[in-house]
């Protein structure tokens, strides 16, 4: 009799294995469904509502797609019964950053941001100082694509309610920098840079002094960000010419070339946290002074810079409206500068 029993347990116990598995299964496989579309913006991924469902995932979650190689990708997810459960459809903006094709079979897993970055930015919220590894955890998240809109808009509203130490700058600087591409250079070599903080339409020094330098035989590798606060910075200007999007060894034989280079970080993904905290700056044409300090250092540090020119233009229509205000953005800039 009992060994009657141990032998309907061990079916028993067979019989729910697969259940269990289940259960505890964080990720499904599916086949990658490549779309002739792109959002501009966003990594966009589409899955079935059922599917997604059944591994509590929602619309405008996040899930990281992982091929068989171990190479993953983190997209924001939509929700369509249009695709069939087992598939995955996948923006054209993807593929800017990750190799796919067609039916290629990858995994599927709900992410989230790290509870070290969520904590860090409650602490932010009540104006409480935080370590370079809190600062970190933050940085990778928003740089990986981790954390969600809505927590990046409480990180960057705290700079407004709480004023920011000039250490945590450069904290922020460092961290942005170091969780993208980063270019190295022979040790003692002058690699120059010129920055206009912005704010003044039709101000582009920048694309006439960056050839002028580089001819001198000075390497200055140039990139900068979109417009911000006004409709048309040195990013759009420039990208009337020519191409603004070069990854790293495009980046290298221009400046072994040329000298020099005009580009946008974010196609590179050079401090990619940057670009994406700009977003969210973006709809009220609102930087603090100490997230504009550490977006500008973050990006010199990831280049390579040894030495840069900060203009800072001053008026009353400009960023900067006093000597006063531009004496101390200059205090700010050079201790980040000489911290990094």
């Amino acid at each position: 009799m009992l060994n009657l029993w141990n032998t309907r347990k061990k079916k028993l116990a067979k019989d729910l294995r697969p259940l269990k598995s289940k259960e505890r299964e964080s990720f499904f496989n599916a086949k990658v469904q490549l779309l002739d579309v792109r959002d501009g913006e966003r990594a966009l991924a589409i899955l079935n509502p059922v599917q997604a469902g059944e591994f509590g995932i929602n619309l405008n979650d996040k899930v990281e797609l992982r091929k068989n190689s171990g190479e993953t990708f983190v997209v924001d997810v939509m929700i369509s019964s249009q695709i069939k459960a087992g598939n995955v459809a996948v923006y054209a903006d993807v593929l800017d950053k990750i190799s796919l094709s067609d039916d290629e079979v990858v995994s599927v897993k709900l992410v989230q941001a790290s509870t070290t970055s969520y904590e860090a930015i409650r602490k932010k919220m009540r104006g409480e100082e935080i370590s370079y590894d809190e600062m970190f955890a933050i940085i990778k998240d928003i740089s990986e694509n981790k954390l969600d809109d809505t927590m990046m808009t409480y990180y960057v509203a705290s700079s407004f309610f709480y004023p920011t130490t000039d250490e945590e700058m450069y904290q922020t600087a460092k961290a942005m920098a170091e969780c993208g591409v980063m270019f190295k250079y022979p040790k003692g070599e002058i690699i120059a840079d010129k920055h206009c903080i912005g704010g003044v339409p039709g101000n582009e020094t920048t694309m006439v002094l960056i050839p002028l330098i580089a001819s001198l035989g000075i390497k200055i590798p140039k990139n900068f960000s979109k417009s911000i606060t006004s409709p048309a910075a040195t990013g759009e200007c420039v990208n009337v010419l020519m191409d603004i999007n070069f990854d790293k060894k495009g980046i290298e034989k221009l400046v072994e070339d040329q000298n020099c280079c005009l580009v946008w970080g974010g196609a590179l993904d050079l401090a990619p946290a940057d670009d994406k905290l700009i977003k969210v700056q973006y709809p009220l044409s609102m930087q603090s002074r100490a997230k504009v300090v550490s977006s500008i250092m973050a990006k010199k540090y990831a280049m390579g810079v040894t030495h840069s020119l900060i203009d800072i233009p001053v008026g009353p229509t400009a960023k900067v409206t006093t000597m006063e205000e531009a004496k101390d953005w200059k205090q700010k800039f050079e201790y980040v500068g000489k911290k990094l």
